[in-house]
């Protein structure tokens, strides 16, 4: 399963702003969204996905973890529009969030 875009974080990490743009480069859809961490969440590790700067939606990895999984979602992107990830709450090191056009 290929993402249609994943964002990533290299390295440590604490609360950034403004930390990956995304355009799409076609219509499409977001149904899943996977996020991983290359060591265990210290604590509840939270992004937050934006359309236009308008907030969508949180994401999070629960302290203990390095994955969540989140399906059943119904996001249109078209192509004049520009998603940014935000994290807005915990640390981590090595975050991957991949968004899919399909239910995982």
């Amino acid at each position: 399963n290929v993402p249609i875009k994943t964002f990533n974080i290299v390295g440590d990490f604490g609360t950034l702003l403004g930390t990956a743009r995304f355009y799409p480069p076609v219509q499409d859809t977001i149904k899943s969204v996977i996020l991983t961490l290359g060591k265990t969440a210290t604590a509840d590790l939270t992004v937050g996905l934006y359309r236009n700067n308008v907030f969508l939606q949180f994401f999070t990895i629960s302290a203990g973890n390095t994955y969540a999984k989140y399906s059943g979602l119904n996001y249109i992107i078209q192509t004049n529009e520009s998603y940014t990830v935000n994290v807005v709450a915990g640390f981590g090191t090595n975050f991957s969030m991949g968004l899919y056009n399909i239910n995982l």
